[in-house]
């Protein structure tokens, strides 16, 4: 934790700079935590701007020291997570979504990454069967529809896959994800009414 209101003060001020000043931000939290080793404060925000100029091992292994410091910072474990993601290491994602998870067993959100962290690592009939068990409580998820889909894709599961997207779509959509996977599959014709849900989904995105 920072350890005067001073500290504080200037932390707050690197958190509001800009892209253009980002080499700044992480030389002033370089320089504070040669000083507060410990500062977990600290140490989030710069993997925050390690993350913002896609220095995405520099901000796992910043996240990973928070962690040593305090295993129960799930803040920076999420963040941890995110970072993982963006290298592609399913494994130990799915470790750390676990953690999480042991601590929170129904956030949606790190049901959805584990979901799709299984697909990632390659085991994909456990990502079928995870996907199948949390659809059955939750059916009305849009993002778990996602993940779901896309296992059957790699699994050669091809209506199924189709149906798992429609049914995201259906939920929400405007969710472009579920858009994309079905124009990835590159054998899925859009009906008409497919394209004025998209050009009115643009719309609402700006």
């Amino acid at each position: 934790f920072a350890s005067s209101i001073k500290d504080l003060k200037m932390l707050e001020l690197v958190s509001a700079l800009g892209m253009d000043q980002i080499d700044v931000a992480g030389n002033m939290l370089r320089e504070f935590l040669s000083i507060h080793r410990t500062d977990l404060t600290a140490l989030q925000m710069l993997a925050k701007v390690y993350v913002r100029v896609n220095q995405f091992e520099a901000a796992e292994e910043t996240l990973s020291h928070a962690l040593e410091i305090d295993p129960s910072f799930d803040a920076a474990r999420r963040d941890k997570v995110a970072a993982l993601r963006q290298q592609m290491k399913s494994d130990e994602e799915l470790r750390e979504l676990d953690i999480l998870l042991e601590n929170d067993p129904e956030n949606r959100e790190y049901r959805y990454h584990k979901g799709a962290a299984l697909s990632a690592a390659g085991k994909l009939q456990e990502a079928v069967q995870y996907c199948e068990l949390l659809l059955k409580d939750e059916p009305g998820q849009p993002r778990l529809w996602v993940a779901y889909a896309y296992a059957l894709r790699i699994l050669g599961q091809q209506d199924r896959c189709v149906t798992a997207f429609r049914e995201a779509i259906k939920l929400d959509p405007d969710l472009g994800e579920a858009w994309w996977g079905l124009a990835n599959l590159k054998t899925v014709r859009f009906a008409p009414e497919d394209i004025e849900t998209v050009r009115k989904a643009l719309e609402r995105a700006g």
